[in-house]
């Protein structure tokens, strides 16, 4: 959990997530994921929750790493969650936007999650 000391306050939170690009989202995203999953600060949690969104919607490196990110932060956090963020993940499993094999097989298991 020494990530979770790194991040103590929203102006810190802030900085991680103006340092997200495209190279580095899915490390930064894995650790705003271990902070959200360690975090019982309500008020934080909401701020990770959209942080994490923002980062997800902005860099996502594909449609399947969305939907599995967004499906951890409904895990995580599913009451913070914004409708909007949860419309997006909704039309993108609905329309298996990726077409080859694995990727519907992805959405498959990403919705079975969702689902539980």
């Amino acid at each position: 959990m020494f990530y979770h000391l790194l991040v103590t306050s929203p102006g810190q939170l802030e900085l991680l997530y103006r340092m997200t690009n495209a190279v580095n989202v899915e490390f930064i995203v894995n650790k705003l994921l271990s902070f959200l999953a360690a975090s019982m600060d309500d008020h934080f949690r909401s701020d990770l929750v959209n942080q994490i969104s923002q980062c997800a919607e902005r860099f996502a490196p594909s449609n399947a790493w969305y939907v599995h990110t967004i499906i951890r932060v409904f895990e995580l956090a599913g009451d913070k969650v914004k409708s909007s963020v949860a419309h997006t993940l909704t039309q993108l499993i609905a329309e298996g936007a990726d077409t080859d094999e694995v990727s519907d097989r992805a959405y498959t298991e990403a919705f079975d999650r969702l689902m539980r």
